[in-house]
């Protein structure tokens, strides 16, 4: 891993953990790996990294009781002793005590989680219960924004392991390598922390740190939803896409606003209760049942909200700071009728995204996806199209509109079981389609169909009430036309189609021996 380097938000000390790419360089190299943990139950001992509590000056306990905060006004690890306040204390520390208040508030009181084990080292400021202890100074190792200790065990002998722990932030958060400076910095991390306290007082799985990164980091913007600064991390996930447990958990925060998007206040505590005795996506897989959903549901909606970043955000669908984000990294192009059927096998939890091209003139497409729906799940973009997103899985079809010739949409395909799981894309031949739809009159000059014929033939349009009454036939010209994708156009001003009302109607299209139907909705 030489030549990689991290800026990472939060050393759940442990590790030395996420690893992102040079991109996102700055000038400290270093290595990260599991094998770094050695003493006491996987807490991390190294060369360079602090192993003890920091000694400071000054302490000061919450107005709340639930915080000592301790700092310095001298020496290194000093803060700006400037204060404004009413309590006389530095700003800085006034705004850590705000920051971890609202922080606490959030996540005890809007998400449900239960409150972490209390610590066993105690200060003549604590209260009876005691307070979670956090300590600023300069430079916290390995040029992190902070990092969470877990530090005593307090489950039972054979039980999951939950510990106590304690957090280290910057002391101005002034350094060139920090993505976000000042007091933004510091309240996103105080929130990023606080959550990880909660985290390790649920239960602590090295394997799985992915899991407390996503969490962690997509609370930040729940937090602070202004400051931004996890982007800096998503960026590499649409450089590089990637599993959720293969990301290190930052580059995929964004996962968090699709389980957001749930809007089930209780859903994220309640997944992390089910984590305490699994792995995270079977908590995420049986939590979400529970909600009336799955992972692959919301793995689908995550694939598909990727779609529709940077220039093609779309204001108020998907993610809220969509247009922040890069463009995903298209994996191929699907070339769409010339390359069908086309097969896809994806690995497990894997996304791929692909570029859907329309290489003719036809305008409108049915698409077969044969495989397994419950895990094989998928969504398509389409800029101009008014459904924004379409979401498919196997064994469905849906609709294509590719408006021209060289006409592009996007398409996403999400494995989200544990195996590999092969998707197969064909086109369905007998379709038919009315566009626009519903048709407005006074709105529209021309009615479209678009259709795949199977046989060279004439062709006849036959409208029929809701009754199946016939109302009127009208024939498409003396001349045959070849088979294959075709887009036909209805003149509205005919006598017969003019008088109609509004209302729904249904078209029938007979080419040869094939019968396509459709309906239409009119409005006068």
């Amino acid at each position: 891993m030489n030549g990689i380097y991290l800026r990472h938000k939060f050393l759940f000390l442990l590790l030395i953990f996420a690893i992102l790419p040079a991109t996102f360089a700055q000038p400290k190299p270093t290595k990260c790996g599991f094998s770094i943990l050695a003493e006491q139950r996987g807490m991390a001992r190294t060369a360079g990294l602090q192993a003890s509590r920091p000694e400071l000056q000054n302490r000061y306990l919450t107005k709340d009781s639930l915080f000592l905060i301790h700092y310095d006004l001298t020496g290194n690890n000093a803060v700006d002793p400037q204060s404004t306040n009413d309590l006389g204390i530095p700003d800085y520390i006034y705004e850590t005590e705000k920051a971890l208040h609202k922080a606490h508030t959030l996540i005890a009181g809007s998400l449900g989680f239960r409150l972490p084990p209390m610590d066993k080292v105690g200060y003549p400021e604590d209260p009876p219960g005691g307070a979670r202890d956090f300590y600023i100074i300069e430079n916290v190792p390995l040029s992190s924004y902070g990092w969470t200790q877990p530090e005593d065990l307090v489950s039972e002998p054979g039980e999951p392991e939950a510990y106590t722990s304690y957090t280290i932030v910057d002391n101005d958060f002034e350094e060139d390598f920090y993505f976000t400076h000042g007091i933004d910095a510091l309240r996103v991390t105080l929130a990023h922390e606080l959550f990880h306290h909660f985290h390790v007082g649920y239960v602590l799985d090295w394997e799985q740190v992915w899991w407390y990164e996503i969490s962690s980091s997509w609370f930040e913007d729940v937090a602070y939803p202004g400051v931004n600064d996890y982007v800096q991390y998503v960026g590499n996930y649409f450089n590089n896409p990637e599993p959720l447990a293969e990301s290190g958990g930052y580059s995929t925060a964004h996962y968090g606003h699709v389980l957001s998007d749930y809007k089930e206040p209780g859903l994220l505590n309640d997944i992390w209760t089910a984590f305490i005795d699994t792995s995270a996506y079977a908590a995420l897989e049986s939590t979400l049942k529970q909600y009336g959903s799955s992972f692959a549901q919301s793995y689908q909606r995550f694939a598909g909200w990727n779609l529709l970043t940077g220039n093609r955000a779309v204001p108020g669908f998907g993610y809220p700071d969509a247009d922040l984000f890069p463009e995903i990294k298209i994996d191929s192009r699907i070339t769409i009728p010339d390359s069908l059927p086309v097969t896809k096998t994806l690995a497990p939890r894997n996304i791929e995204y692909y570029e859907v091209f329309n290489s003719r003139d036809a305008q409108f497409y049915q698409v077969d996806f044969t495989g397994d729906g419950a895990l094989l799940k998928g969504a398509f973009a389409l800029a101009n199209d008014g459904e924004i997103l379409r979401e498919f899985g196997g064994g469905q079809s849906i609709g294509i509109n590719l408006y021209y010739r060289n006409y592009s949409g996007m398409m996403a395909i999400a494995n989200g079981g544990e195996n590999t799981e092969t998707l197969k894309i064909d086109q369905k031949v007998k379709i038919l389609r009315a566009y626009p739809n519903p048709y407005v009159r006074q709105e529209h000059s021309q009615l479209k169909l678009f259709t795949v014929l199977t046989e060279k033939s004439e062709l006849t349009l036959h409208v029929f009430n809701i009754r199946g009454q016939k109302l009127f036939t009208y024939r498409f010209g003396s001349t045959e036309y070849e088979s294959g994708p075709r887009t036909l156009t209805v003149p509205m001003d005919v006598e017969s189609i003019r008088e109609l009302g509004s209302g729904v109607y249904f078209l029938r299209l007979e080419a040869g021996t094939s019968r396509q139907s459709t309906k239409l909705v009119l409005i006068q």
